[in-house]
């Protein structure tokens, strides 16, 4: 039919040729050319597809940009069959935009959660160790999904030293911040000595932390593989060892809550100490199925870290049910008086 109309900046190939088919194939180059020219600047745009894009303040996240840039390739423009088969290429990885997308649901939007559950802790009451304790652990779960959001995007090179020395320090930090939580409401923390109350809990956190420096083993693992869409942990001995050193833990944790709830007088504290020790169920029950089975990449890498945020969830549902944990049942108990 003829040279189509509107602008030549925003056309395909297929636009400028006659007796050439238009269909959806054809509509990839003026999505990357709209998106140029919303995020990047028209100058950005050219029909030799010299791309100079801006990036200040962060606006464009690199495999977006890619992926916009490919789409303005004209040597390629009938290689894919539509935007969703577009794919880009990041330090030498090739990356489609299903892989580069699915990050946003599967941790974005939990980090997006756990901001909130951090704020609204932090808003009851931040005088009181038991809020500071919780708001850690949200913070390290926080930090767990988002260090694989950023893992996902990088070269699958930097994986063993991201893992060790963000993943693995987070995910031994939250052992630390959880017994020194239910020691402290359990009313136990007499118990020790001063010089060792609460520092012995944070103990294997610096030695997570050392072991960065003087030993190449990686506690959660240190191999990784790609799948279509992740780069995948190997489950070796490493593995299994980190996933039965956190179901320990929890047995820990349930045994300080049952200790608790034999030790107070208070129906309103055991009945605390019980939903905590449905929460801890809940996370062994994450560590045990999805944690222990190789699913080859149909979920996300380490899947069990979504069982921290069932039990954030249900944290917060109980502190709200039983008044944040600050109520006069609290106040009331030993516990809650000093830091």
């Amino acid at each position: 039919m003829g040279r189509m109309w509107g602008s030549s900046r925003f056309m395909s190939q297929e636009e400028f040729t006659l007796g050439v088919a238009i269909d959806e194939i054809t509509n990839v180059y003026p999505m990357g050319a709209v998106a140029f020219a919303l995020f990047g600047g028209e100058s950005s745009i050219a029909l030799e597809v010299k791309i100079l894009v801006k990036c200040s303040d962060g606006i464009f996240v690199p495999t977006f940009y890619i992926m916009c840039r490919n789409s303005l390739n004209k040597d390629d423009s009938r290689s894919h069959d539509s935007a969703l088969d577009i794919s880009f290429r990041k330090n030498g990885e090739e990356m489609s935009l299903a892989a580069s997308v699915a990050p946003l649901l599967t941790h974005l939007a939990p980090i997006v959660y756990f901001i909130y559950l951090l704020s609204d802790m932090l808003s009851r009451n931040r005088r009181r160790t038991e809020y500071l304790l919780v708001s850690g652990i949200v913070v390290c779960c926080l930090s767990l999904f988002l260090e694989e959001f950023v893992r996902h995007y990088l070269p699958i090179e930097y994986s063993p030293i991201i893992t060790a020395s963000w993943f693995d320090v987070a995910g031994i930090t939250i052992v630390g911040l959880g017994l020194h939580l239910f020691i402290r409401l359990t009313n136990m923390e007499h118990r020790f000595p001063r010089f060792v109350y609460p520092y012995l809990f944070y103990l294997p956190t610096v030695l997570v932390i050392l072991n960065l420096f003087f030993n190449d083993q990686m506690v959660s693992g240190n191999v990784f593989y790609q799948t279509d869409l992740w780069k995948m942990p190997v489950y070796n001995s490493t593995y299994y060892i980190a996933i039965l050193g956190s179901n320990l833990i929890n047995v820990v944790y349930i045994l300080i809550l049952w200790k608790g709830i034999v030790n107070t007088g208070q129906r309103e504290l055991r009945a605390i100490y019980r939903q905590l020790i449905y929460g801890v169920l809940i996370t062994m029950f994450f560590n045990l199925t999805i944690g222990v089975i190789d699913f080859k990449g149909h979920l996300p890498p380490y899947p069990y870290i979504y069982g921290t945020l069932v039990w954030c969830v249900l944290l917060r549902v109980t502190m709200r049910k039983y008044a944040g944990l600050e109520g006069d049942y609290i106040v009331d108990n030993p516990a809650s008086s000093c830091a």
